[in-house]
C-alpha cells in the first residue's frame, strides 16, 4: 500500500481560528489537513489570521487544502506558514489555498510563507480567488434553476475535494 493511502486527514476548526487568530499545528505523522469553511463575517475590515505548520519529524507528508467560500462582506488576510527547521529532512508539503466569492464586498488575501531551513525537503504552494462561473450559472437558469439556489449548488460543490 502507498503512503498516500495510509495519510490521515485532519479537518481544521476554521471557528477557532477565528476566534484565536493565529493557530500552530505541529506536524509529527503523515496526514492531509483541510478546511473548507462558508464565511458570512460581515466585517469592515479584514481578519487577519495566520495558520502556522511546524515539521516536527523527518520524511513526513502533509498535504494541506484551504477551501473558503465568502458570502456578504466577508474580507480575510489569511497568512499560512510552513516552516521546515534545520535537520528535519525529507519532508514533502503542498498547500492549496482556493476561495470563491459570491459578493462584490468579499475580499480575501492568502500569504503563504515558506520558512524553509532544510534542504531535503519538497515544499509547492498554489492559490486561486474568483467568483463563480457565469457560464455555468447560466446554465443552470436556463434549465429552471433560480439564481439563489444556483449560486447555492455552486458554493457547496466547491466545498468538495
Amino acid at each position: 500500500m502507498k503512503e498516500k493511502d495510509t495519510k490521515k486527514q485532519q479537518q481544521i476548526d476554521f471557528d477557532k481560528l477565528l476566534q484565536e487568530k493565529s493557530i500552530e499545528i505541529e506536524v509529527k505523522e503523515s496526514t492531509d489537513f483541510l478546511i473548507m469553511q462558508k464565511l458570512d463575517l460581515n466585517n469592515e475590515q479584514p481578519e487577519l489570521l495566520q495558520l502556522r505548520f511546524l515539521f516536527a519529524k523527518q520524511n513526513v507528508s502533509s498535504d494541506i487544502f484551504i477551501r473558503l467560500v465568502l458570502v456578504g462582506m466577508t474580507k480575510i488576510d489569511l497568512r499560512v506558514v510552513i516552516f521546515a527547521p534545520n535537520a528535519i529532512s525529507g519532508i514533502s508539503s503542498k498547500l492549496d489555498m482556493r476561495a470563491l466569492m459570491l459578493s462584490e464586498d468579499s475580499s480575501i488575501q492568502f500569504v503563504p510563507t515558506l520558512e524553509i531551513d532544510e534542504k531535503e525537503v519538497s515544499v509547492d504552494h498554489k492559490s486561486a480567488i474568483g467568483r463563480p462561473d457565469r457560464a455555468m450559472l447560466q446554465y443552470m437558469l436556463s434549465r429552471g434553476v433560480n439564481e439563489k439556489a444556483a449560486i447555492g449548488l455552486i458554493a457547496d460543490a466547491y466545498l468538495r475535494l
